[in-house]
């Protein structure tokens, strides 16, 4: 009986005798041959150059130049997985209240992992008081379906202050008073109510929230890194 048990052990080992020379492997996880393949598959190298990114900061106050707003969102997962979106590609999260949930619920932190400490978050009671972080010249981008410009016409890249991208509840959308804001332009005001594009809307009204600011955020990041190396 004893033999039957060692000879198995013995073939794993040799299978992944090889695995000692990485010098990365972790050793007092790894010391037994069943948990080689566990580790292989949970240990990685240092990100490549290719998976590098830029901070896009505002030449004026160094504060990020993307900044992700959630207006009165009520699902906390979705919060938490664009938590750490941001994060990634350097954005400030903002979430102006009353939220749908506790931002210590359990599903925040599940989504947001252990980055969500490290999440650029600033809240505000009131769209009023988020208001006063918004400068003269910054730009605001109002995701609705009801948009007027497909997302495909944003031209991220030519706006020269910070710029806001805005969703709104995942139930009702945008607060009466905010909707009413986003219509409220000048001519030289940087307002806009954008639209992502959408097929079979018989089927779909629209995108899970977090997955479309996801999208724009990175379509943003890209276009203004993009204009900053051609």
């Amino acid at each position: 009986m004893y033999h039957r048990l060692l000879v198995p052990l013995i073939i794993r080992k040799a299978e992944y005798s090889h695995l000692s020379s990485l010098t990365h492997w972790r050793k007092d996880v790894c010391a037994t041959p069943w948990r080689f393949k566990y580790c292989k598959m949970h240990t990685r190298p240092p990100a490549g150059q290719g998976a590098s990114a830029t901070m896009l900061s505002d030449k004026n106050d160094g504060d990020p130049i993307l900044n992700v707003v959630f207006v009165t969102p009520q699902i906390p997962t979705n919060v938490g997985g664009m938590g750490r979106t941001c994060i990634g590609l350097g954005a400030r999260f903002h979430l102006i209240g009353p939220l749908g949930f506790d931002l210590n619920n359990k599903g925040v932190k599940r989504s947001g992992l252990d980055y969500w400490e490290h999440v650029d978050l600033h809240y505000y009671d009131s769209w009023q008081e988020f208001l006063k972080v918004v400068g003269d010249n910054d730009s605001l981008y109002f995701f609705t379906r009801f948009g007027e410009i497909s997302a495909l016409d944003c031209e991220f890249y030519k706006q020269k202050q910070k710029i806001f991208l805005l969703f709104g509840s995942e139930n009702t959308g945008f607060p009466e008073e905010v909707e009413k804001f986003s219509f409220d332009k000048t001519d030289n005001s940087q307002i806009y109510r954008v639209g992502l594009p959408m097929l079979q809307q018989d089927i779909i009204r629209c995108y899970n929230v977090s997955h479309s600011a996801t999208m724009v955020l990175y379509d943003a990041y890209k276009q203004i890194v993009m204009s900053k190396t051609t």
